[in-house]
């Protein structure tokens, strides 16, 4: 688990960028000049080691150059036939691209974002099945099919584990 010192956020509004900075702030417990609403994608993701994506767009909204080595993307996937918003380049460079269902993706009518072999299942990766990041300057992307809250209890089921101590 990586703890959270700052926060860019970008929205194509305005309003919204500065409303979610606030509510990051509030929420996240961070000081207010630890949250802050930028102007453009770049400026949001650039030397940033998580990268979240959940948007409505149709196409890539960042820029694969943009993405640091070593960072972590997720994105909450396409909601829309034929939508894309992560671009093809990045997931080029990615050293790992899981998925919550790679099952659920393969019956898409076209690849959801990748072919679905090229997915490799989140429970793999969390169980050992399926090796993940293996060197600290991997891009590593994460692409949510949407499983009704499963990113929630993976993400609790973490937190617990990372609560006891370490054994071996």
């Amino acid at each position: 688990m990586r703890r959270l010192r700052s926060v860019r956020v970008f929205s194509p509004s305005g309003e919204h960028r500065d409303l979610f900075a606030q509510r990051a702030r509030r929420e996240l417990g961070l000081a207010e000049r630890a949250v802050r609403a930028v102007d453009t994608p770049s400026a949001a993701v650039q030397g940033a080691d998580v990268v979240l994506l959940a948007t409505r767009s149709t196409t890539p909204v960042l820029d694969a150059d943009d993405i640091a080595p070593g960072a972590h993307v997720s994105t909450v996937g396409p909601k829309a036939r034929g939508a894309q918003e992560v671009p093809p380049r990045l997931l080029d460079r990615a050293s790992l691209i899981s998925c919550d269902s790679p099952q659920q993706a393969a019956a898409y009518d076209r690849p959801f974002v990748v072919e679905p072999a090229a997915l490799t299942s989140l429970v793999h990766v969390l169980t050992g099945r399926a090796p993940g990041r293996t060197r600290a300057d991997e891009i590593t992307v994460h692409c949510s099919v949407g499983m009704a809250g499963s990113e929630v209890v993976v993400a609790h089921r973490l937190l617990e584990l990372s609560a006891r101590p370490l054994t071996g």
